[in-house]
């Protein structure tokens, strides 16, 4: 059974009187490229909003990090 993380995904704020959160993911270089960040995202995006029942969900990156914007274009977010 493998134990090595490659990377984490969560929650980072959550705003329930505005229902809202801000969702944080960094993956592991050697892993780049695979969708795994992506379908990460996309879990929270569903949870968030299915089971949180959030009306905002919230990502961020630096304007450099090209990888990390197509994450969040292709899990449907929006700038």
């Amino acid at each position: 059974m493998y134990s090595d993380v490659i990377g984490r995904s969560g929650f980072v704020s959550w705003r329930p009187e505005y229902g809202l959160a801000e969702i944080g993911y960094a993956l592991g270089s050697p892993y780049w490229g695979r969708g795994l960040a992506t379908e990460a995202v996309r879990a929270l995006l569903r949870f968030g909003f299915d089971v949180m029942k959030l009306n905002r969900l919230e990502a961020r990156c630096n304007a450099d990090n090209t990888g990390s914007e197509r994450v969040m274009q292709k899990a449907g977010m929006t700038f």
